[in-house]
């Protein structure tokens, strides 16, 4: 049996051609012999016509296309029926400024079809669940130019709660590259404590040969960018590195030292298994026995967690006493309906849909603290009208001061129910409050009603 060779001669001329106008001379930022490990000589780079499940490049080969296009193509090439429906669209309009009215018809299709959907979200591409964090447009220029469009810029060192928030309604992993210069470095750590409380995975570049991306990409390319990316570390790992900075770990003062600091860092990680993962390695490279470190990390966290629980309690008792809560002054006198305003809001901006289950029964006249009921004001406005509840959309309507309060309030989220029975509670207890002829002041409370306004509020 015999068999065709093929050839790529036009192929490999067309290739010649687009090196000198696209980056890598094919779109994306991995070429045939870095993404598929394909010999560039041997590849079907450039497509001529397609049919089915099969395409042929320039030179008249034909292949199987296992890809579909990359994914999208799940009904084959030239489905008499899709280019029937896409010829019909074409007639009226392709692409317009405003949205189109088949979005709503595409959307209200997934919803009905998808059981777990309630809403649909649309976008131009993906971004494979991560994002490239820069400080400036350059290197977010030079990133995208290389193929990496899941870049953005801060436009500075500067992160915000809202940004960070608004960033992770579209990833899942962030990927900080800010520059290798001082500032660079300390913009990392602050970023690490923001990102910290979304709940994304974080990812830390280190970037050796150059001070940003935009200098490692023109003096090194794009594959070792690349390359930067896949061995990035993890938030943990970046901060035992740093910890080991300056430390000569060939002496025992050295390894007493940092491993007193990397305790430290593994006593803020809730999971026992990332915990071992940890300490395995660190008992490898420093020649300790991993249960001693467990027990140094064991150690630290119950320092840690008296540490926060004074902090806490004391902030919390400044707040109730002394009336310090210059953003919500009347929280301090109205705890119990500050607690369920927060609640019902929290709720509310994470979880959209429940307004449509609540909405009879949601009023801001219910809400005994001013603060708290204009925000709800402003978030019901919002639901009414179909719009954004996140607190980087809502930013316009208030000061500095009062955006901490509703940042403090949508992180809230994270430790409650998020039920719609919860919400129901919670308009529950604000209807019982607003009806009580006077507040009692914290001072004039016996120790046990005091304590009982920071108790949980887990059902029995």
């Amino acid at each position: 049996m015999s068999f065709k060779i093929n050839d790529y001669t036009k192929s490999r001329e067309m290739f010649e051609r687009a090196e000198k106008v696209i980056p890598s001379g094919v779109y994306g930022h991995l070429g045939p012999a870095e993404g598929c490990f394909i010999p560039v000589s041997a590849f079907p780079l450039f497509g001529d016509r397609a049919q089915g499940s099969y395409f042929w490049d320039v030179d008249g080969n034909k292949f199987i296309d296992y890809m579909c296009a990359y994914g999208p193509n799940v009904l084959g090439y030239n489905d008499p029926d899709v280019d029937a429906a896409a010829l019909e669209q074409a007639k009226k309009c392709n692409c317009t400024t405003s949205p189109s009215y088949k979005a709503v018809e595409f959307a209200e299709l997934l919803v009905d079809t998808v059981n777990c959907a309630d809403w649909a979200f649309f976008a131009k591409n993906g971004n494979d669940g991560k994002l490239i964090i820069a400080e400036g447009y350059m290197d977010v220029i030079a990133l995208h130019q290389a193929g990496f469009t899941n870049a953005v810029a801060c436009l500075g060192t500067a992160l915000t709660k809202e940004q960070a928030n608004l960033l992770s309604r579209y990833a899942d992993t962030i990927i900080l590259s800010y520059d290798a210069d001082e500032a660079g470095q300390k913009a990392t750590a602050r970023a690490l404590g923001i990102f910290g409380t979304t709940g994304m995975e974080i990812k830390v570049l280190h970037l050796e040969g150059g001070k940003d991306p935009d200098e490692i990409i023109k003096n090194y390319g794009v594959q070792r960018f690349q390359a930067i990316i896949d061995g990035a570390a993890n938030d943990t790992e970046y901060r035992l590195l740093k910890a080991r900075q300056g430390i000569d770990l060939a002496t025992d003062d050295g390894k007493v030292k940092y491993l007193s600091a990397a305790a430290e860092i593994l006593a803020e990680i809730g999971s026992p298994v990332e915990v071992d993962v940890y300490a395995s390695r660190l008992a490898h490279e420093l020649g300790v026995d991993k249960l001693a470190i467990q027990s140094q990390v064991k150690y630290k966290r119950e320092g840690l967690k008296k540490r926060r629980a004074v902090k806490r309690e004391q902030e919390q008792t400044r707040l109730l006493i002394n009336g310090q809560n210059t953003k919500n002054p009347e929280r301090a006198q109205h705890l119990r309906a500050a607690k369920a305003e927060e609640t019902l809001i929290a709720s509310l901006m994470r979880n959209p849909d429940f307004y449509n289950k609540l909405k009879d029964g949601l009023s801001a006249d219910y809400f005994v603290t001013a603060l708290n009921r204009r925000i709800f004001s402003v978030v019901l406005s919002r639901l009414e009208e179909g719009g954004n509840t996140e607190p980087y959309f809502l930013s316009s309507e208030f000061t500095p001061d009062e955006m901490d309060e509703v940042e403090r309030i949508f992180r809230s989220a994270a430790q409650l129910s998020n039920t719609v029975d919860e919400c129901a509670d919670c308009i529950k207890i604000l209807k019982e409050e607003k009806n009580k002829p006077e507040t009692v002041k914290a001072s004039e409370l016996s120790d046990e009603d005091f304590a009982k306004l920071f108790r949980s509020d887990k059902r029995e």
